[in-house]
């Protein structure tokens, strides 16, 4: 009985020692570094092109798509275009120039101008604004320094990682950059995931639609006369 009761202790004391002693090991491991240079990247090059997948999934039925929402982007200097199609198949067009973003109305058949002041403090609907003003890449303006968290590989790529709190965003977030690139791969918010996929060779020159391009003129003499 008291061998028992020995060999017991003994292997309560090693247990407990080796505790102790990851314990330890995990204290004197450092931290992750964070990579030197830029710590991301807010604008694309002048002349790029991405696409924005929500909640990519697989189609459960013949007929659904497979994600919530996806945005084609394209930037030629300052020229902006969204191609838009919502979980429903719904198609919008979306032109940035400027302040403004001009969007096809059927009803009046002419383009409709948006801007930050178009919707009085409400939240600016998606398909008709979106807010370029701080970052061609919304969604991910909280990132600092400070929420670094490590790097690893997602995707297939090598990316630096970063966390946000709950007590600083509504809900917890992590977003994804490339680690060669420092433009976004992954940003996670809550229960949705939006993918970054940036493709190759983007046209150098972005050409407005015709009845886009004939109605801004007009308004540019309008103004002029105005001035006048």
């Amino acid at each position: 009985m008291k061998k028992l009761l020995l060999l017991t202790a003994i292997a309560l004391g090693c247990n407990g020692f080796h505790l102790q002693a990851q314990q330890a090991a995990a204290k004197a491991t450092p931290p992750p570094a964070l990579p030197s240079g830029e710590l991301v990247r807010l604008r694309a090059p002048e002349f790029a092109r991405w696409a924005i997948t929500k909640n990519p999934i697989k189609p459960t039925e013949e007929k659904s798509l497979p994600f919530s929402r996806k945005v084609v982007v394209t930037k030629a200097e300052k020229v902006m275009r969204e191609q838009i199609v919502d979980s429903k198949g719904q198609q919008y067009d979306k032109w940035c120039v400027g302040p403004s973003q001009y969007s096809w109305d059927k009803s009046v058949k002419r383009y409709l101008a948006y801007t930050a002041g178009s919707f009085r403090g409400v939240k600016p609907n998606p398909n008709f604004y979106t807010d370029y003003s701080a970052t061609d890449f919304p969604g991910f303006e909280w990132v600092t320094n400070a929420h670094f968290s490590d790097v690893r590989n997602v995707m297939n790529r090598e990316c630096i990682v970063f966390e946000s709190t709950p007590s600083e965003e509504k809900e917890q977030a992590t977003a994804c950059f490339d680690l060669a690139t420092r433009l976004p791969v992954v940003l996670r918010v809550g229960n949705d995931t939006l993918v970054y996929e940036f493709q190759g060779n983007p046209p150098r020159h972005l050409p407005l639609p015709q009845a886009l391009q004939s109605q801004l003129e007009a308004e540019a003499k309008q103004a002029q006369a105005k001035a006048r």
